[in-house]
């Protein structure tokens, strides 16, 4: 009757079954952080590579649109002077709204939907004690 109840409430068996469950967990989780790394860095190089090729590009409409208005204004740096301020002015709108939470409200809103990640939602409560 000892013997039954020994085999059953056998405690080496029980750590070697707790020890394989472990060592499955972890190799599942290593296996899905290797996914995630490969998905990051995925999207980072696709990113990398528009930012590049979408900046290289609007230099030259910028050039393109610089010369046409020295063309329009038949003066040698006139549209470089205006694009300029253009630029000026929009860094500027961008400087007095740092501050703008609902600014960076939607920024970050667009930044999660373009990685298909969900807003984690925090009570003002929350931002307020963070502070």
């Amino acid at each position: 009757m000892f013997g039954k109840i020994k085999d059953v409430l056998s405690l080496d068996k029980l750590i070697e079954n707790f020890e394989g469950y472990l060592d499955a967990r972890i190799e599942l989780v290593k296996y899905d952080l290797k996914e995630l790394m490969v998905s990051v860095l995925t999207r980072s190089l696709i990113f990398l590579a528009m930012a590049v090729f979408g900046l290289a590009g609007l230099l030259c409409l910028n050039f393109a649109l610089a010369n046409l208005l020295n063309y329009l204004f038949e003066n040698q740096f006139a549209g470089y002077f205006i694009l300029s301020g253009i630029y000026f002015l929009i860094t500027l709108v961008f400087y007095l709204n740092r501050e703008n939470q609902s600014l960076k409200d939607k920024i970050e809103l667009s930044l999660r939907q373009s990685m298909n990640q969900p807003k984690q939602e925090s009570t003002s409560s929350e931002n307020e004690n963070a502070d």
